[in-house]
């Protein structure tokens, strides 16, 4: 049973017990009450109207004289004493009023009307008026029957006078006597009717009683019931407000606080929404709102493409810039995204969607997706978009994007699977070399989690020892082994083998490349410090440098400590940088190259040839050699573009003073025609593959030979 309910009944119940009570002890007082009370209801009738109509004319009297103040004031100011005493006439017109005296400041009589005999009982002394004070007054005559009140007359400046009207009590006497005469009347007709309604009438009134009691509950409980559902609905989350036209004053108060208290809560809501879905860097809506975004497109069985991107490299623009620059980078990002949404709405809303689920990680949410050949168009847009140069404090900031596509409902119908999905889609983008994309096929679920295997089973590899350094020889044009490139190789004893091509792109994406490239650099340094060949010849060693860490100066300074330390000849040693590395930032990786440089160390620009302005780096950079990349050698003899191309590009090293390193050499026509043009080492299965590194004799010890 509800509040009201409850309360209804309750008050029936005090009613009825009240009602028989009342009517029991009624019954027995009303007649010795009714007979002893005729007395006293005469007396107070009579004391009544008395007091009541003198009250009455009193305050009335005081009113009109202090309204005609004014007004007499004003005639006064404006015409002078025949305006004054026109207005005096009309006052006096009233047939209440008996006389109308206007005093001037010294108590001479400027206007007055007045009966020729007078019959009333108080004289009005004007001087002594003056004396008390200049306030109206009012006083009711001795006998009741009139009335004089005064008030004083300013002007604009100044006390005018005053004026003096004296009212009669309006003579009531016959009808308040014919009033009593009802009144006693009544009071007897009363007294019948009570002691009749005793016994005919009781069950009656108990039940209109209980009718009224009931309608008139619910009338009062109206109000609060309106309230307890305006509880319910903000309590469930949707808007409301009462109106607070209606009802007691009690319960329009409590309305209007109810209003006053869900709107302050609506806004408060409204905040912490906004504050709930949006990313505090961008600006841009954030995972959860992308999640329920999606939720309510996938419950609508909407379609939707999801684009997955991800910054290549971010990483190091917040380790080299820090994070101020790193979150201006973000914003950048951020209005690139926002500039290749379709402009599409629907009810003034966007249609797509662009946000940012933390990190370096976006997604834009495009409804309904367009065919599949201006899905690709669009993430090409976007991935060009993105890397563009970013000018942040004169400087130029390089980062990349990989896009991962799934569609909705094909391709997922829960927002979490549809996430995942083109996350998938992304790595798969990043697997092929980055600033690409990829659209999500079943076959990628196997992928990430042999994926997802091997990055956790690496995160373990260095400290368990699992991994280790193979060596592939690099020919000199004598044919004689002048170097080797240090490359790491893995065997997971839960795995198995794993080829570098599986595990670096998840050590890089994972953020393990650093630790991995610096463990690289002290074993094959170390290991290489002390080796000599058969013929005492002390070999070079090659290291490759990754991109993600190269312009962090505590990798080069890590990497020098391990030089100083190893004891080898500096210039021993040829670190392989890429453009890619070099394009994070040329200021800074200028300026890592001299350093390096500097301590003896050579410098080996990798993959020449496929970079985005390999001639000016090499025009800018004060490099040793260049190491053109496998892609030109593979099509030599057979493609003349490669061969041209080949052919160019060692004869312009060497107009540079360059060395030339070719990777990929496998076939013998290959080396003949690179060592014809010129071609100062090579390197390739055709000598041999990566395998450990040969033991002889050396000048730190005696090593025994494999």
């Amino acid at each position: 049973m509800s509040w009201y309910n409850r309360l209804t009944v309750r008050v029936c119940a005090l009613l009825f017990a009240l009602l028989v009570l009342v009517f029991g002890l009624f019954g027995f007082f009303v007649d010795n009450s009714l007979s002893s009370q005729e007395p006293n209801l005469q007396e107070y009738l009579d004391e009544g109207r008395t007091l009541t109509l003198a009250n009455e004319s009193a305050r009335s009297t005081l009113d009109i004289v202090t309204v005609n103040a004014l007004v007499i004031a004003d005639a006064f100011e404006a015409g002078g004493l025949p305006a004054l005493e026109r207005v005096v006439a009309s006052i006096a017109s009233d047939p209440w009023i008996r006389q109308v005296s206007v005093y001037g400041t010294e108590g001479e009589v400027l206007a007055e009307t007045r009966p020729t005999s007078k019959d009333y009982s108080l004289d009005f002394d004007v001087s002594s008026a003056f004396r008390r004070t200049q306030v109206p007054l009012f006083r009711v005559g001795d006998d009741g029957r009139d009335v004089s009140a005064w008030a004083p007359v300013w002007g604009d400046d100044a006390n005018l006078g005053a004026v003096y009207i004296n009212r009669v009590v309006r003579d009531h006497s016959f009808i308040a006597d014919t009033l009593d005469e009802q009144v006693m009347q009544v009071w007897k007709d009363l007294s019948a009717t009570l002691l009749n309604g005793l016994t005919r009438g009781g069950g009656l009134a108990l039940l209109v009683t209980m009718l009224a009691v009931v309608q008139l509950s619910r009338e009062i409980s109206r109000p609060y019931r309106r309230l307890e559902a305006a509880f319910d609905s903000l309590g469930s989350g949707r808007r409301v407000r009462l109106r607070t036209t209606e009802g007691p004053a009690e319960a329009r108060r409590l309305s209007d606080r109810f209003n006053h208290m869900a709107g302050a809560l609506e806004t408060a809501n409204d905040k912490v929404r906004e504050l709930a879905f949006t990313d505090g860097v961008t600006g841009l809506p954030n995972r959860a709102a992308v999640m329920e975004r999606l939720e309510r497109l996938l419950s609508d069985q909407s379609e939707a493409a999801l684009l997955f991107v991800d910054l290549d490299d971010f990483k190091r623009v917040n380790d080299v810039f820090g994070h101020e620059v790193g979150d201006i980078t973000l914003l950048a990002v951020a209005d690139r995204l926002r500039g290749i949404l379709r402009q599409n709405t629907r009810g003034g809303r966007p249609m797509d969607m662009v946000a940012r689920l933390g990190g370096d990680e976006f997604v834009v949410l495009i409804t309904p997706p367009p065919s599949a050949s201006d899905l690709g168009a669009i993430a090409d847009r976007l991935i060009k978009s993105v890397c563009a140069v970013i000018e942040i404090e004169n400087r130029d900031i390089f980062v990349g994007a990989s896009v991962g596509i799934a569609i909705a409902p094909h391709q997922g119908t829960r927002a979490d699977t549809l996430l995942r999905h083109a996350d998938m889609a992304m790595y798969e983008a990043k697997s092929h070399g980055k600033r690409q994309y990829s659209v999500f096929d079943k076959g990628l679920e196997t992928d990430v989690r042999r994926m997802a295997l091997v990055e956790t089973h690496l995160r373990t590899a260095v400290e368990n020892g699992e991994l280790r350094v193979e060596y592939q020889p690099i020919m000199d044009g004598s044919l004689r082994r002048a170097g080797y490139e240090a490359l790491v190789r893995w065997t997971s004893p839960t795995l198995g083998p794993i080829s570098p091509g599986e595990f670096i792109p998840v050590a890089e994406a994972y953020g393990m490349i650093e630790a991995i490239d610096l463990w690289i650099a002290q074993t094959a340094i170390n290991e290489m410090a002390s080796y000599v060949d058969e013929a005492g010849f002390a070999p070079f060693l090659s290291l490759n440098m990754s991109g993600h860490h190269f312009v962090a100066g505590t990798f080069t300074k890590e990497l020098l400590g391990v030089v100083a330390e190893s004891g080898i000849e500096p210039s021993r040693l040829h670190v392989e940088i890429t453009e890619t590395a070099i394009l994070q930032d040329e200021l800074i990786a200028l300026d890592i190259v001299r350093h390096i440089r500097g301590a003896g160390v050579k410098v080996f620009l990798d993959d020449f040839g496929t970079g985005y302005s390999s001639l000016s780096h090499l025009a800018n950079f004060d490099l040793d050699g260049i190491k053109i990349d496998v892609s030109f050698v593979r099509g030599i003899p057979d493609n003349p573009g490669s061969v041209s191309l080949t052919a160019g590009l060692i004869a312009l090293a060497h107009n540079l003073e360059l060395e030339v390193v070719a990777e990929g050499v496998e076939m013998p026509v290959q080396a003949e025609f690179l060592l014809g043009e010129g071609c100062d080492y090579l390197q390739g299965w055709l000598y041999a593959k990566a395998a450990p590194l040969p033991r002889h004799q050396s000048g730190r010890g005696t090593l025994v030979e494999a």
